[in-house]
């Protein structure tokens, strides 16, 4: 049921019912913004709590700015006996329009603001009896000629249905009565929203996305399981070998396979990246677990081993502390790393293989001093893992270690058209073969930046989370700009949802945490990261936001952040950009 639909006649030039009577004349009437539903049908609980019985409103006015007017129609002669029955024509109403009228009006109220998604009050709410065929004055004198709970500022007859000037004056009547001097209450677009979703939304059963995000989950493992024996045969006559593919293609489950590998078969082995999720993910890994409780394999991000190995050697610069500002913090990352082979030199700390997950992040100072944590620098095993599409931080520097190169060709992580549209903006050089050929699920939300935007996230995550039943810890939101700057972040808190990043502080800045210092993510909320922050790691579900038109990196950002999701991808992006995506 769309509202404000055009009325008319039936089939064969039927005459116009009473409703579309009503109905067109108040369309006609009424400023545009005005929202008007016809046929409001309802099932909801009387306010003592019995039982659920249903109900049908002819018209719902809504109006922006005062409230809602809920309007009962009654067609032909209509009358009232002195014992309070009404008629119409010979036949006998079960209750008063008035009555009738009124009960919707409380029930429509109870079940719009029960909704978890109503914003701020209770609406003004009035109700209105029209009668499109009779005239008041045949009633007889007084402003209540019809009853004490039927005065006349809150009926509309003919006179006031025959012209638009007329229908306007009988509306304000109605809303002068119902609000007095107070004015109404303005409702929220939020708020909109949830009344036309309750009686004009279009409906469409499918399957809960959990359900389908489960079933692809299933089909993963199984493709990742044969990138593994690949790569297995790899590494069985390389001992030294750089892996690069395009996102999707295993490369971070592959890193941990063979660090797990490794150390499982005596080599204490180092596996390092560049962003502390991951590192997390990796030190919180099952798999792992085990190993590094034995001292068999360390997980660290680079900045993280240079600031053990410098605090070891008595080198480590003055941590920032928390007066200082960002630029404090980026500096002292700066200086770590620049002291990193200092310290190599000072600490005896050594491995037997090193595996470096996401190289293309690193500069090539850092790959050139890795090797010294061998213990032999030029044979021991190196494995850099990396993807040259996604060197949002610098350009890949990994050709200069001038390992044997390998390169992964199939997308075994996204669903089909996941993949297909993230193929768009990755280039030539991260062309990649999906092997998951049944779609999972890509939409596209236009919206301007700012509160549009946060809207759209806060609909995407009731859709998700309350309408699909996914898991709130199997959905990410990723932005394309630093927390602190995101309008995503600084909202946070949408109903029941709840962002969280342990990183950070609550204005967004990094708290420079090392990788086991950051906090559990409590099980009811969504993960908020950057889409820089988040590359090496995937999520079932992964909603984009706060992309901008104009950075220079966007379509490496959109080729990133795209490839996150494995199942169900939902991007809210400006007109422009969501215009690139359609």
């Amino acid at each position: 049921m769309d509202p404000d639909a055009t009325a008319g006649g039936g089939p064969g030039g039927d005459a116009a019912s009473p409703e579309d009577l009503v109905f067109d004349r108040l369309r006609s009437a009424l400023p545009g913004a005005v929202r008007i539903y016809r046929n409001v049908r309802w099932i909801a609980a009387p306010e003592d709590g019995g039982p659920n019985a249903d109900g049908e409103t002819d018209l719902l006015v809504v109006d922006p700015d005062r409230g809602i007017l809920v309007v009962e129609v009654k067609g032909g002669v209509v009358d009232a006996d002195a014992y309070g029955r009404w008629y119409a024509g010979r036949r006998a109403l079960q209750m008063s329009p008035f009555a009738q009228a009124e009960r919707g009006k409380h029930r429509l109220v109870r079940l719009l603001t029960a909704d978890p998604d109503w914003l701020g009050p209770e609406p003004a709410a009035g109700h209105v009896v029209a009668f499109p065929g009779v005239d008041w004055t045949t009633a007889g004198p007084g402003v209540r000629a019809l009853g004490a709970d039927a005065p006349r500022a809150i009926c509309l007859d003919a006179a006031d249905l025959a012209s638009d000037a007329a229908a306007s004056a009988g509306i304000e009547r109605a809303w002068a009565f119902w609000l007095g001097a107070g004015g109404g209450r303005p409702i929220p677009p939020r708020s909109l929203e949830v009344i036309a979703r309750a009686v004009a939304r279009p409906v469409a059963l499918r399957p809960l996305l959990r359900r389908a995000v489960e079933a692809g989950e299933g089909e993963t493992r199984t493709m990742t399981e044969h990138q593994a024996r690949i790569l297995e045969g790899l590494c069985a006559v390389n001992r030294r070998a750089s892996i690069s593919g395009g996102a999707g293609t295993g490369k971070t489950q592959l890193a941990m396979e063979r660090a797990r590998r490794l150390a499982r078969d005596g080599f204490r082995t180092l596996l390092v990246c560049f962003n502390q999720p991951l590192a997390r993910a990796f030190s919180r890994d099952p798999a792992l677990a085990a190993l590094i409780d034995a001292g068999m394999l360390e997980a660290h991000t680079f900045h993280d081993l240079a600031r053990r190995l410098e605090e070891e050697a008595g080198i480590l610069p003055p941590v920032p502390g928390a007066s200082d500002g960002p630029a404090d913090l980026a500096a002292w990352f700066d200086a770590i790393a620049d002291r990193f082979l200092d310290a190599v030199e000072r600490v005896p700390l050594r491995f037997h293989a090193i595996v470096v997950d996401e190289g293309q992040d690193f500069a090539r100072a850092w790959l050139e001093s890795l090797p010294f944590l061998l213990d032999d620098p030029a044979e021991d095993p190196l494995y850099v893992f990396h993807d040259p599409g996604q060197g949002l931080y610098r350009t890949d520097e990994v050709a200069a270690l001038g390992l044997t190169p390998y390169v992964l060709q199939e997308d075994c992580r996204n669903a089909g058209d996941i993949h297909d549209l993230a193929e768009r903006f990755g280039g030539r050089a991260t062309a990649t073969v999906a092997l998951r050929e049944l779609p999972g699920g890509v939409e596209v939300v236009s919206a301007e930046p700012g509160a549009q935007t946060v809207d759209a996230v806060r609909r995407a995550l009731h859709a998700v989370i309350d309408d699909g039943r996914v898991p709130p810890g199997d959905v990410v939101v990723l932005v394309g700009m630093a927390l602190h700057r995101s309008d995503v972040w600084r909202a946070r808190v949408f109903g029941n949802q709840v962002l969280w990043n342990g990183s950070v502080a609550d204005d967004g800045h990094q708290l420079g945490l090392a990788a086991d210092a950051v906090p559990e993510q409590p099980m009811d909320t969504v993960l908020c990261e950057t889409i820089h922050r988040f590359k090496g790691l995937d999520e079932k579900v992964a909603i984009l936001a706060d992309l901008r038109a104009d950075d220079p990196r966007l379509d490496q950002l959109l080729y990133v952040g795209i490839t996150r999701a494995r199942d169900h991808l939902i991007v809210v992006a400006p007109p422009a950009v969501a215009r690139r995506l359609a």
